[in-house]
């Protein structure tokens, strides 16, 4: 059991396992096993060596209230260290799981009022053991036995397998109130967000040159790291515009960067040339060179000999193209 005091409040954690898959037993150790709201813990754990490890936490509803990836060693080590969210009570679920393979465990939280607080002057409360908790969770069902659901998203939806995919592991999260809101316009934050998840490019919370516009939320230490790999140079003026809607020429020209940089452009050429659309002449010079890569290789294909450089991207487009992308 786990005791976090917030407010006059004992949250009781218990931790119930799930079985789940994996190419190997996963050990999770989580330390200190209690705090309050904003402490620090640290997650260690052994997995795949040298594989990138997604590590996020969802409420009963699926909003996400902390992700993370992370990269084990040669020996197959990792560790993340977070903040306890702020939340109410009912299921939070930490997901761990790499390119291939999804882990989960559930945690139950719920709140009883207690006059022994320790958060209140000269309360004894009850004294936490400094033992870690050890979460042993061993193979069994595929990635879509996890318990995510969007309410938006239908069963037959064009998009729908690569919603899930990117859900399950970690890369896209939904809106809140258990949607994922597909027909939705993509913001260029969210962009910068979902392509970085799918590549494991860690956000950077500690960078000083950002952008002047990137706030203190969910994107900036994205968009922090965006700009240091050269991804993002932004709109001018050293603003990004995160909460903008994106146009297509826009995801294009950062997909192309992000491609490059991690060095997962396809290396060969389908024939098609960008002067087979016929709105070629109405891309921003900036994208030209990163369209022209695209058609040729054949990850932008147009429709109806368009290319619509300037039409806002939805985020199931952006799901169905990231899928298409990683399961090459």
């Amino acid at each position: 059991m786990i005791k976090i005091i917030k407010l006059g409040l004992v949250v009781m954690v218990l931790v119930l396992l799930q079985t789940v898959s994996f190419a190997q037993d996963i050990q999770l150790q989580v330390n200190p096993v209690k705090g309050s709201v904003g402490t620090s813990l640290t997650l260690s754990g052994q997995t795949v060596a040298d594989e990138w490890v997604s590590i996020r936490s969802l409420t009963k509803d699926g909003s996400l209230v902390y992700f993370n990836a992370v990269k084990a060693d040669a020996e197959g080590a990792f560790i993340d260290i977070f903040n306890v969210p702020n939340m109410s009570d009912g299921n939070l679920e930490i997901v761990v799981g790499n390119s291939k393979e999804v882990a989960s465990v559930t945690v139950k939280i719920t709140t009883k009022s207690n006059d022994n607080n320790e958060s209140n002057s000269g309360g004894s409360g009850r004294k936490a053991t400094k033992k870690p908790a050890l979460v042993e969770i061993t193979g069994g069902v595929s990635p879509e036995g996890l318990n995510i659901e969007f309410k938006d998203v239908a069963d037959d939806a064009w998009y729908n397998k690569a919603v899930y995919y990117l859900a399950e592991r970690g890369m896209v999260t939904g809106t809140g109130n258990g949607n994922f809101s597909p027909e939705a316009d993509l913001t260029r934050g969210q962009f910068m967000v979902m392509v970085m998840n799918a590549y494991g490019i860690l956000p950077d919370e500690t960078l000083t040159n950002n952008f002047t516009d990137a706030g203190n939320t969910y994107y900036t230490g994205y968009l922090g790291e965006a700009k240091r790999l050269g991804i993002a140079v932004g709109i001018g003026n050293n603003q990004f515009a995160p909460d903008k809607s994106i146009i297509r020429q826009e995801t294009f020209t950062l997909l192309y960067r992000t491609l490059k940089l991690k060095e997962k452009l396809p290396n060969y050429s389908t024939g098609k040339v960008l002067t087979d659309f016929k709105d070629a002449n109405s891309i921003a010079i900036w994208a030209k060179g990163a369209m022209t890569s695209l058609v040729e290789i054949g990850i932008i294909n147009g429709n109806e000999g368009l290319l619509d450089p300037i039409s806002i991207t939805t985020r199931a487009q952006v799901a169905q193209l990231l899928y298409q992308l990683l399961n090459e």
